[in-house]
């Protein structure tokens, strides 16, 4: 059985769908409080609670849009991980970066209809990966979860105590 795939994630809209409702919860709240319809507060306190409210929403939804990228994962049949960012130029065609070897760390959500893949590169920096059935086909979504699982798996039987993993 060979599990080499290689799959080009986009950002997912279901993700961003919830994230902006998040925030545009959060900048409500904001606003309830800043005009004193929730608690007894004083002006400043209203104020500034609804300044925090507010700009902590408007962060994250700009920081979610500006980090959500397309990535390509490529991962062969023996199990190595390559991860590279693709760069989206308007006027040209999207080329891809160098691609980073990367290892599935034991923190890595393996779910039905989610796939939260942390990776450590080889820089040390960890990275985390979101994969909802939106960003890919079925069948890779499908190829994707069963190579993780198997890689996870294997990663488990080397290392039992999880302790290379973090």
């Amino acid at each position: 059985m060979s599990i080499a795939i290689s799959a080009t994630i986009k950002p997912s809209k279901i993700l961003l769908a919830m994230i902006a409702m998040q925030c545009l919860m959060v900048a409500a709240i904001g606003i309830l409080v800043g005009v004193g319809i929730v608690g007894p507060l004083t002006l400043a306190g209203r104020l500034g609670l609804a300044a925090i409210c507010l700009l902590g929403a408007l962060f994250g939804i700009v920081h979610y849009c500006r980090s959500s990228r397309p990535v390509r994962i490529d991962i062969s049949g023996t199990g190595q991980i390559r991860i590279a960012d693709i760069a989206l130029k308007r006027t040209v065609t999207a080329l891809p970066k160098m691609p980073l070897v990367a290892h599935l760390l034991g923190g890595s959500t393996l779910w039905a209809h989610l796939l939260l893949l942390r990776f450590r590169l080889d820089g040390g920096q960890v990275r985390t990966i979101a994969i909802l059935p939106d960003c890919v086909p079925d069948e890779i979504f499908r190829a994707l979860s069963v190579a993780c699982r198997w890689i996870a798996l294997r990663t488990h039987a080397a290392d039992p105590d999880g302790l290379a993993d973090e």
